[in-house]
């Protein structure tokens, strides 16, 4: 196993979130609560610094308790794919969004309303905006809360486990 630790981390952080990869690599060990299973502080833009919270599954919080949390840097972990994909061809399209698009299509097999996944992915419009409670810096982790536990966390999660194109 030759993955660097900082892209395997990536990865598995982007797979049970949904983050972009900038959000991703920004992740620090304190910005998880693991006992209410949410994560705090994600940047949806380097311009527009906006703080939201979201919804992460058990598995995640238990993986990174376990391996421990080692800081990412973009570049890095953005090199490490890359290596990756030149050794396995096979992975040739692999990047950092395929998890937020892998996730997005996840959440959309399971059930979840397109506007409920907008919302935890941090793609609110202003009509959204509007129709929702914005004010509650829970609205995100809450609303989500359901699905991630019945997708990741729960007994039926293997149906879910893989998106494939």
């Amino acid at each position: 196993d030759n993955i660097n630790p900082r892209a395997r981390q990536a990865a598995i952080i982007g797979y049970y979130t949904g983050l972009r990869p900038f959000e991703i690599c920004a992740v620090q060990a304190g910005d998880i609560n693991h006992e209410n299973l949410y994560r705090v502080r994600i940047a949806k833009s380097r311009k527009r610094a906006t703080t939201r919270r979201i919804a992460i599954p058990g598995v995640l919080s238990a993986h990174i308790i376990n391996a421990g949390f080692t800081p990412m840097n973009r570049n890095t972990v953005g090199t490490c794919f890359e290596r990756f994909r030149k050794q396995y061809p096979e992975y040739a399209g692999l990047r950092m969004e395929t998890f937020r698009h892998n996730f997005s299509n996840m959440m959309r097999l399971a059930g979840v309303p397109r506007d409920t996944v907008d919302i935890h992915q941090g793609r609110i419009t202003n009509v959204q905006d509007r129709n929702y409670n914005s004010d509650d810096p829970m609205f995100a982790v809450n609303v989500m809360r359901p699905w991630i536990a019945a997708v990741f966390d729960g007994a039926d999660r293997a149906k879910f486990a893989l998106v494939r194109q």
